[in-house]
């Protein structure tokens, strides 16, 4: 923060001495007032614009004029000259760019040093990327607060121990509250908060509503996630938002197209730099959707470039349609999310809520994200990646199997709270406290590290870890599954063996596993916790430091024994893999004439969960000839055949059941009788005998073939 020397000095800095050194410090130590009301409790040293600024916070009972103030950093001092006041609870911001604090924060600063009407400048006040002190001080000279940070000497300050650790680039040092109460010891603990903040940072409270019964429904991936969310978007009369991490669903984006087509005001915001880069089906959805006029737009900020990204990873995932409907899920708006095969892809858990306050809290983080003056906000058409001449990829083929879970309309009340972060873990990580408090927790997430990297303390345990094992050590009942794919297999295989070692060697009730690589599911993608068989969380957050600490994500605390029931269900059904081989009905044998048509029908096969493949196998030679559960199929020639029916559930589990077919040569069928010797009684008392018979062997083939499974 640069301040033109030319104005005098305040009496209240006469004391000092304003030496040429780089990091200055007072010659004498203050006496420093513990009743201060006025503190500083904010600022922003090693900015990439020209736009330091720092933030004076009343946390006195009564309001105080800033008029004779003064902020000094021992090389130069900006002097409050007009009257100000700061209500209690009330902060005043002072940036060297009020334009930038506008873009960044989307509100103007209280003071701009440029308005000389409200404060002069004296010496050189720059705050020092490396390190410095700054000290907000009385009219009458005594010292009110101070603060000392990076490589800034603290031995005559009277600071206590080490200084603040440096800042980084780009992020906002900002003082620790301790409940409402900001925390005040001069040292640096009362500047070390669990989350980071980033310039342009939100402060996004949590929201709660309740819902009327009918107005909640829940779903899961790969089961019904596509269709609920396909439904939205078709419900959609007047605006569609979207917010996701990555998006590449090729009949997501052909309902967007559809939707934009009819009239609605589609918006979509997306991570500008995902994992791995942006892939080329997702570029191919972003460019063909921003080439009719769909507003895309993505995060990302480049400090190299001089551009802060005002959170870490956009990593939220929701949807709200008409200022009406939210859909808050944990799975992205591509295949492997939102799958066009109900029994194959990514276990993930979403809800839909229809409540207008929700949609419009959802509607304002959104919004805020995505403001076009914010620095790392970027038009996708504008994005040097933009692909003009795309179309979207093929889309994949619709599976034909029915799913394991259709959607849940809930019957009750609903109380449902809405967590935004890092905004909410301000000196821990939401989660951390409502498990350790929990009798009864279930987990299932799809990464989760062992150890967190703090920003200010290194290495340490992962405060969700701990919160697992005081439930256990509290006398709750945990249980944990996590992804197995190769991308988690180590790391989470540590946290199932530290968890499992705990519950073990102290007899607690806990039992911690990876999902099996056999399940339909190939990733478990959620991030969803069950406390007490009545509070479910639908969310986007990793078990990772930077998920609570730095990233943009969504989570729901969903209070429903409906909805706590019906993920439980899904959890169990991940939980225990299916052993139980499916039973193979091919149906009756048969006796046909050449030509004549044979259907065969294999939808009388069950199993104890679903059913995935139907394979029909003329001849016994082990080729597949059809793979739909209805076989139809003509005979040519006069013989016996074997056909071979093999069925596989979505574990893998498979049986088989073998029909015979006999196709009657022509000449061995018997002649009509003639007319003089017809008895008429005969056919038919024939026919019922034949018929009966042929019942009751059917009943005993297909009741011995399922006594055997």
């Amino acid at each position: 923060m640069r301040c033109a020397v030319g104005l005098a000095v305040s009496s209240a800095l006469l004391f000092l001495s304003i030496p040429s050194t780089p990091h200055p410090l007072i010659l004498a130590p203050l006496a420093l007032d513990r009743t201060s009301t006025l503190l500083i409790s904010e600022f922003y040293p090693c900015a990439l614009r020209s736009d330091e600024y720092f933030v004076i916070s009343n946390v006195g009972s009564g309001s105080v004029n800033l008029r004779n103030w003064t902020v000094t950093d021992g090389e130069g001092a900006i002097l409050f000259v007009s009257d100000l006041a700061v209500p209690s609870n009330g902060r005043v911001s002072v940036s060297e760019n009020a334009s930038s604090f506008r873009c960044a924060f989307g509100r103007d600063p209280e003071v701009s040093l440029a308005n000389r009407s409200a404060v002069s400048c004296s010496g050189s006040f720059r705050l020092a990327d490396g390190g410095d002190a700054v000290w907000l001080m009385r009219p009458d000279g005594s010292l009110s607060d101070f603060v000392v940070y990076g490589d800034a000497d603290t031995d005559s300050t009277g600071w206590m121990g080490q200084s603040v650790p440096r800042i980084k680039q780009g992020e906002v040092a900002k003082r620790v509250l301790h409940g409402s109460t900001m925390l005040d010891t001069n040292g640096s603990v009362d500047w070390c908060p669990f989350r980071e903040y980033r310039y342009g940072f939100t402060d996004i409270p949590s929201f709660s509503t309740r819902v009327a019964g009918g107005s909640v429904v829940a779903f899961v991936s790969p089961d019904c996630s596509l269709d609920t969310i396909l439904s939205g978007i078709v419900s959609a009369k007047s605006s569609l938002k979207i917010c996701t991490y990555e998006i590449a669903s090729v009949p997501v984006c052909r309902a967007l197209l559809d939707a934009y087509s009819r009239g609605v005001a589609v918006r979509l915001l997306v991570d500008g730099a995902p994992a791995g880069g942006l892939k080329g089906d997702e570029v191919a959805c972003l460019s063909v959707l921003a080439s009719v006029g769909i507003s895309v737009v993505t995060i990302n900020g480049n400090l190299s470039e001089r551009c802060v990204q005002h959170i870490g990873a956009l990593h939220a995932k929701y949807m709200v349609v008409d200022g009406l409907k939210s859909f808050v899920l944990s799975e992205n708006f591509v295949d492997s999310g939102l799958p066009s095969d109900p029994l194959f892809g990514n276990r993930g858990w979403g809800i839909e809520v229809v409540d207008a306050s929700l949609a419009a809290h959802l509607s304002q983080v959104f919004d805020s994200d995505s403001r076009s003056d914010r620095p790392d906000v970027v038009e996708w058409w504008m994005d040097h990646r933009n692909n003009r001449s795309a179309v979207l990829p093929v889309a994949p083929k619709l599976g034909q199997h029915e799913p394991e879970f259709m959607p849940l309309v809930t019957m009750n009340e609903v109380w449902v709270q809405a967590i935004v972060s890092p905004d909410a873990s301000v000196n821990a990580p939401y989660l951390a406290s409502l498990i350790a408090h929990s009798s009864d927790v279930l987990i299932s997430q799809f990464q989760a590290d062992t150890t967190w990297n703090f920003r200010w303390t290194g290495a340490e345990t992962s405060p969700l870890v701990d919160s697992a094992i005081s439930a256990m050590r509290g006398g709750a009942s945990v249980r944990g599954l996590f992804d197995s794919s190769w991308y988690n297999l180590d790391g989470n295989k540590r946290i199932v063996d530290l968890l499992s070692g705990v519950a073990r060697n102290e007899s607690l009730d806990g039992v911690f596993a990876q999902l099996n690589t056999r399940s339909p599911a190939a990733i478990l993608h959620n991030k969803g916790v069950i406390l007490n068989e009545k509070t479910t969380l639908i969310s986007s957050n990793n078990w990772c430091f930077a998920s609570f600490a730095r990233n943009r994500e969504l989570a729901l605390l969903v209070e429903s024994t409906e909805v706590a029931a019906f993920f439980r269900r899904v959890f169990e059904t991940d939980w225990v893999p299916d052993t139980t081989a499916p039973v193979a009905d091919a149906g009756f044998d048969r006796t046909v004439s050449p030509g004549g048509e044979v259907v065969l029908d294999a939808r009388g096969s069950e199993d104890d969960r679903a059913i995935a493949d139907w394979s029909w196998d003329l001849g016994g030679d082990g080729s597949t000839d059809c793979a739909d559960a209805v076989y139809e199929l003509t005979f040519d020639r006069p013989g016996r055949y074997r056909v071979v029916l093999i069925v596989t559930d979505a574990w893998g589990n498979e049986d088989s059941d073998t029909v015979y077919i006999d196709v009657a040569d022509a000449s061995s069928v018997r002649a009509p009788m003639q007319r003089e010797r017809y008895v008429w009684w005969l056919p038919m008392a024939s026919g019922v005998l034949g018929t009966l018979a042929g019942i009751l062997i059917a009943r005993k083939r297909v009741h011995a073939h399922k006594i055997n499974h």
